[in-house]
């Protein structure tokens, strides 16, 4: 039986730097060659769940399964033509111009 550190190694090594996935049976049979013996369904996920602990990877959703590399950044946001920015309380700048524009200035004095 293969030690947990030898499985967590090379499942650290199986995991695609583009951003895409292995799935869940990629990953079983790919450390199944690279021990060279079976591997039930616990040494897999337990290895599984101490690189995700680890933080080199992070479990991908889909049919499948799997993990993925760690997003470290989220992608820039598209800003989507005609709709209004939001300020950090809410309200949309456009909105809030308006209403201070609206609003009666206050009296000096």
């Amino acid at each position: 039986m293969p030690l947990s550190t030898d499985l967590t190694d090379a499942l650290i090594a199986l995991i695609p730097e583009d951003g895409s996935r292995i799935s869940n049976s990629g990953i079983k049979a790919a450390l199944e060659q690279e021990v060279g013996e079976p591997l039930n369904d616990a040494q897999v996920e337990e290895a599984k769940t101490l690189v995700v602990a680890m933080g080199a990877a992070e479990k991908a959703r889909g049919p499948g399964g799997g993990l993925k590399a760690p997003v470290l950044e989220p992608p820039p946001r598209a800003a989507t033509p005609g709709r209004s920015r939001r300020n950090g309380n809410g309200s949309s700048a456009q909105g809030r111009q308006a209403s201070e524009a609206a609003a009666p200035a206050s009296p000096q004095g």
